[in-house]
């Protein structure tokens, strides 16, 4: 596994969001140990810790809080991340770590047992004080920790850290925040609050009526009992986090993208076009209250024959890649799909194991395995050096007949029941408890036969388990979904690139995250998050094929974009050519063209440099996002540059501070044969004029001379749909 092999961080300017210097110490080296890393990802690790501490307040400061915001994808590691922050933490003299964990009983556990393994709490002489869902009773012992840690006497590899875990629920919350107020200024030492999916219940669901939220105003609560603390959001899904109001107290001061690193499988691998990685469940083979299905689905079929040819694979090689071979069977929530697809996969299970009993010359036993054959010849495409189909044959009956299959309906079943170490492969069927938080430990077939629900893009993701640390067997690796949801992961994947990417820039800017434009690509079929937690609406300006034509001179800036544009025509002067066109024209209507420009280039070059005008600064910049995103998508692309009429003077009208109109019209106007107009020269994708005009008044007055503008026409693959949020840092 490579864990964080590339990380980006932004930070505040001022003396609270001032970067420090964390001390890589003991104790973050023994979690890193602990994770069973080799040296390249343990170094990474360790790496990606101390730039995400050094974000945070310093244990120096002495008071003032902050909100940090670290992106992941699912399951990439989060975990492993801010446990390793945390004994980073420990190290440089924070006094207490929160980790608010899971929103259930047995996921708080989970996280707290994982706590105490990784960051060897149990361990002799431990330099941690470990406290699990604290109330009053425990005042007494934590203030003995804290007030112990100040004497000086004490050596400082005998210093305990507080470490308190909980589940995101307001009544452990609220005994928490009593703790707190009982211990006063004994609770005055540098803190860490670490939120574990933070876009989940910790927002503010009832900012839309004027109300604050339990959970949210527990929160709230306690940090105003720590003086001096970051609180530090863990996400993969950072949409609510980031589109909640400025102001809230939770929205983030800074923001950490973390880089999984190339052992990861991510929605890019899965949800190209042509995948063989994702397969169809059609929409009448879904069980709904409009459509009934009395049998097994073939598509169902389809994917339990996959997932026991690779469990076959798996026992012939046994080299441990993965661990296990599971199955997920994640129908709707309603219980009883649940156990539905739990019959279905039991009857189908033993009528298999039935027929491969049989002779080898019955009928049935030779009609069964020419559809595994079908089945091993589609895993062979992605699986080079798959086994042959007799050798798998000869595995067969084994694979099945050793495959445990289970219906989960809660998180208490899963941790009750499933004993990974006890068994090769499984099949789970279960319901939302298969949403978030729990792990199908080498997870290969997943099918999925639900809509996309209220189509909450971060829901969606959530969803997504099939993604993780899977490079090594990603050929056995399959995906079973509905049209319609398939459609909806590949716009996710979109969304989520340019999102992760859009951040990674502005990070790169340095500047704040509040000047950080909320604007990103969001098919319509999506919201980006649900809206009881967002105060602020955001639109969805409408891009079709068409011109982005800035109208506006920016005054101060003539001189700067006039250096832009000459600059790029003397570069590419070679590409550059006499436009073609009727032999009558006049000088004003022929030009200089160049066709098969790299788009990037054109993009970074030219585009991205240009002053452009307030009045006109948000729809040329959406056309830049618009632009960013297809060049990303489509390597190589290219586009076509005009020079429009470089060898007249052009003058353009002026009104109210406004060019009137910058194309020239068609000549004749009634038949258009001598010159179609500047409108009608444009090539897909995308097209950039560059016009230089002397811009004067009605009355002849000149306004400005020598006046440079771009205008852009995009084709209608280039125009995706966008989300707008205006935020204010006033």
């Amino acid at each position: 596994m490579h864990t964080n092999e590339h990380i980006t961080v932004l930070g505040d300017d001022g003396e609270l969001g001032t970067p420090w210097d964390p001390r890589l110490g003991e104790e973050a080296v023994a979690a890193g140990e602990r994770a069973r890393l080799d040296d390249l990802d343990r170094q990474d690790v360790m790496h990606t810790s101390v730039r995400i501490l050094s974000q945070c307040l310093s244990p120096n400061v002495g008071i003032g809080s902050r909100t940090g915001l670290v992106v992941g994808y699912v399951q990439s590691g989060k975990t492993l991340s801010f446990t390793t922050v945390a004994a980073l933490a420990n190290d440089n003299g924070f006094g207490i770590i929160v980790v608010i964990a899971g929103m259930t009983n047995e996921l708080s556990q989970q996280s707290h047992t994982r706590l105490l393994r990784d960051l060897g709490v149990e361990k002799p002489f431990s330099r941690w004080a470990e406290f699990f869902e604290p109330d009053v009773d425990d005042v007494g012992r934590i203030r003995d920790v804290l007030v112990e840690a100040r004497e000086d006497s004490l050596p400082v590899d005998e210093r305990r850290t507080v470490l308190i875990t909980l589940k995101k629920n307001h009544v452990h919350l609220r005994n928490l925040i009593d703790v707190f107020a009982e211990l006063g200024e004994a609770a005055h030492v540098p803190a860490l609050v670490i939120d574990d999916e933070a876009d989940q219940a910790s927002l503010n669901n009832l900012v839309r009526k004027g109300d604050l939220s339990s959970t949210y105003r527990r929160l709230r609560e306690l940090r105003k009992l720590l003086p001096l603390h970051t609180f530090l959001q863990y996400t993969a899904t950072p949409q609510a986090p980031i589109l909640i109001n400025l102001i809230d107290v939770l929205s983030p001061d800074f923001a950490i993208v973390l880089d999984p690193g190339p052992d990861y499988v991510g929605g890019r691998d899965f949800f190209t076009s042509q995948s063989p990685h994702v397969g169809d469940i059609p929409p009448d083979e879904i069980p709904t209250r409009d459509n009934t299905v009395l049998e097994p689905p073939d598509s169902l079929l389809r994917a339990l024959r996959l997932f026991f040819v690779g469990v076959a694979s798996g026992e012939i090689r046994r080299d441990g890649q993965p661990r296990n071979r599971s199955m997920m069977v994640h129908p709707a929530r309603e219980t009883v799909s649940h156990v539905q697809y739990h019959v279905w996969v039991q009857a189908v299970r033993n009528l298999w194991m039935e027929t491969l009993s049989l002779p080898s010359d019955d009928p049935d036993r030779q009609d069964l395995l020419k559809l595994f054959r079908d089945s091993h010849a589609e895993i062979s495409y992605t699986v080079g050096d798959l086994e042959s189909f007799d050798d798998i044959t000869d595995r067969l009956l084994r694979a099945i007949r050793r495959t445990d299959v289970r219906l989960i309906n809660s998180l208490a079943e899963a941790n009750r029941d499933i004993h990974w170490s006890r068994n090769y492969s499984w099949i789970l069927v279960g319901g939302q408890v298969l949403d978030r938080g729990f792990t199908v430990e080498g997870l290969t077939v997943t099918y999925m036969p639900r809509g996309p629900g209220v189509g909450n893009a971060d829901t969606i993701q959530q969803r997504a388990r099939f993604l993780g640390y899977k490079r090594q067997y990603l050929g056995y690796c399959r995906v079973f979904l509905e049209p319609s949801v398939s459609h909806l992961y590949r716009a996710y994947v979109r969304h989520e690139e340019d999102m992760r990417d859009r951040l990674m820039a502005h990070i790169r800017s340095s500047r704040p995250l509040s000047e950080f434009r909320r604007v990103f690509l969001l098919a319509r079929e999506f919201r980006p998050t649900r809206q009881s937690v967002i105060d602020i609406d955001y639109t969805r300006p409408t891009f079709r094929s068409g011109w982005c034509v800035p109208n506006q001179p920016q005054e101060a800036d003539l001189e700067a974009n006039r250096a832009i544009v000459d600059g790029f025509l003397e570069r590419h002067a070679q590409n550059f050519v006499p436009d073609e066109g009727h032999a009558e024209r006049q000088a004003h209507q022929r030009h200089r063209v160049a066709r098969g420009v790299p788009l990037n280039v054109v993009y970074n070059e030219l585009l991205t440099r240009l002053e452009i005008d307030i009045q006109d600064s948000e729809a040329w910049t959406l056309a830049l996002i618009l632009i960013d995103r297809y060049a990303a998508d489509n390597p190589g692309c290219v586009c076509t540059v005009f020079h429009m009429r470089p060898d007249v003077l052009t003058r353009r009208l002026v009104r109210d501070g406004r060019i009137v109109e910058l194309f020239q019209g068609a000549y004749p106007v009634e038949t258009r044969d001598v010159y179609r107009g500047d409108r009608e020269l444009r090539d897909a994708p995308v097209t950039v004029q560059l016009h230089t005009v002397t811009l004067r008044t009605e009355d002849q007055q000149i306004v400005a001379k020598d006046v440079k503008f771009a205008a852009i026409w995009m084709a209608s693959p280039v125009c995706q749909d966008l989300i707008v949020q205006p935020q204010s840092t006033g």
